[in-house]
């Protein structure tokens, strides 16, 4: 399939924009080697290479990575978009100067993340809370962090930056818990 027809095809229903907690934050830390989990469309792994990251971005949907790559291209810069199914990927251990994960919730992650840092790495992570029952009570609980999840799993990791948000209206993921964290560095003490 050519560029142009997968970029049409974006166009219909593509976010092009990177997550803002992403935006606002990402001039605290170092560049380097990121990782995206559960890329979607790419829009945040692109951001990230248009900000001088080297990027892998993992998505268990080929259209989704071919989309992303797509993008990616057309902006002028590139990602290595793996499709794979996180239930069973493997992050390389001690690879990442970045980790993020945007709206996907798989708990046995947590750990691969923080030990798939180097030293001095960061995780972003920002999902939705039990606060979108409210709203959408269709929503699966077990895709919703509960109060204070993503700060206790992190508390090993220096924690920059952490928020719970209450409702902020009546649409999907408008509730939402938000970590920056960095892994320590032992040879910066």
């Amino acid at each position: 399939m050519s560029d142009s027809l997968i970029l049409k095809d974006i166009k219909e229903y593509y976010w092009d924009k990177p997550v803002p907690f992403l935006v606002e934050q990402l001039p605290r830390l170092r560049k380097g080697r990121a990782l995206d989990l559960a890329m979607g469309e790419g829009r945040n792994a692109v951001y990230l290479a248009e900000q001088g990251f080297t990027v892998d971005a993992v998505d268990i949907s080929e259209k989704a990575v071919r989309k992303g790559t797509a993008l990616a291209r057309s902006r002028g810069v590139s990602i290595n978009g793996i499709v794979a199914d996180l239930d069973h990927y493997r992050i390389p251990p001690n690879r990442y100067d970045l980790i993020c994960c945007f709206f996907f919730l798989a708990r046995p992650l947590f750990t691969a993340m923080k030990e798939g840092l180097r030293p001095g790495g960061a995780i972003f992570y920002q999902s939705v809370t039990v606060e979108e029952l409210k709203i959408n009570p269709t929503f699966p609980r077990e895709w919703c962090l509960e109060q204070n999840e993503l700060l206790h799993a992190f508390k090993d990791l220096r924690v920059l930056y952490y928020h719970e948000s209450g409702l902020q209206g009546t649409t999907s993921h408008s509730a939402v818990a938000s970590l920056l964290a960095i892994r320590p560095d032992p040879s910066h003490i």
